[in-house]
């Protein structure tokens, strides 16, 4: 597929998600969650929640049959224990897909910002400790406005959850950085990386910072790496080695995973797994075995499992849409659920 072509077809797939969108300043209603077996998805939000021994998991919230059609009728928040999906019972934020999620480990809170249905988009703030929902501000409270295919990352050494870029249904695309303290929304001042969409963050211990992978401008896909120290972005490589559209990165115990196709790869492409360590790239898998090129996926690594968790996303190419979840131990590839 050559480079024109390959462009063309992911601005399809992210304007898609754009098309007949309406904004929203206070985003949905709380509501029970259901009690369905888990469906496959797209463009849903995926994090790790750390708990005492045993309790820690994999969390998914939302989602859709492809980004921008059709949401899950469901509003659980979703866990995967390393054999089994869950449904969490509780009082939920509205159903959504394309939800910014984050976990504030200072404050043992899962944030939530954010996400679309139908031709609402959300510009709401949601915290979880324990089993309870909050929304948290107000809707004229400064904050990072009705955003989509944006990244966010928690801020380990600042105790910040960190949100960058993103789109709007007008096709404009955005630069701006905005930091959650807990309690307000603070928009960080500089320049940095240039405006795009489905780019991917996670936290770098190395770096002692958070860094961003990759994504979409009006050029087509890139595949530059930054961090954010809390004062400013630094690029640190302008040329990653794995094409990517939404989540991607994962921080691990022993680096930052980037799981991804090669640029120019084709639609049925085998997902590669590279290291972010020591200011160099490092390849631990070519993807033989494992998940196939897809958008709208959701990664997370269980720190407890040491286990990198891929799960779902959209095949355009078929019109499908996954429940597989497969997993990574840092060599080789397993399918653990979901499969035909």
């Amino acid at each position: 597929m050559t480079h024109r072509r390959q462009t063309a077809r992911w601005r399809r797939i992210i304007t898609a998600a754009w098309i007949s969108v309406a904004v929203a300043a206070g985003g949905g209603r709380a509501q029970s969650a259901g009690t369905s077996a888990m469906t496959p998805r797209s463009c849903h939000a995926m994090t790790y929640v750390p708990g005492a021994a045993g309790a820690s998991r994999v969390v998914v919230i939302g989602g859709a049959k492809a980004c921008g059609v059709e949401v899950v009728r469901d509003s659980a928040v979703w866990t995967w224990n390393g054999t089994r999906w869950a449904s969490e019972a509780g009082v939920l934020p509205g159903r959504r897909e394309d939800a910014l999620v984050a976990f504030d480990t200072r404050r043992g809170a899962l944030v939530l910002y954010g996400g679309r249905i139908d031709r609402t988009v959300y510009r709401d703030t949601w915290e979880r400790s324990g089993a309870a929902w909050r929304q948290r501000g107000t809707s004229d409270a400064p904050n990072p406005g009705p955003l989509e295919h944006a990244a966010a990352a928690y801020d380990e050494r600042r105790g910040r959850v960190v949100v960058f870029g993103g789109g709007s249904r007008d096709g404009r695309m955005f630069d701006a950085t905005w930091e959650w303290d807990g309690s307000t929304w603070r928009q960080a001042a500089g320049k940095g990386p240039g405006a795009r969409v489905g780019q991917s963050m996670a936290w770098s211990a190395a770096d002692s910072a958070v860094v961003m992978y990759g994504g979409f401008n009006a050029a087509g896909p890139l595949n530059d790496l930054w961090k954010w120290n809390g004062d400013a972005w630094t690029r640190l490589d302008p040329a990653g080695p794995a094409s990517t559209e939404g989540p991607a990165l994962v921080a691990s115990d022993s680096g930052v995973m980037l799981v991804g196709p090669r640029p120019n790869a084709g639609a049925d492409a085998a997902l590669g797994v590279w290291m972010w360590r020591r200011g160099r790239w490092t390849p631990l898998s070519a993807g033989d075995g494992g998940p196939r090129l897809r958008v709208g996926q959701g990664v997370a690594y269980d720190a407890a499992r040491r286990r990198l968790v891929f799960f779902g996303g959209f095949f355009p190419a078929s019109n499908r849409t996954s429940a597989e979840v497969w997993e990574f131990d840092g060599a080789r590839w397993q399918l653990v659920a979901g499969g035909s």
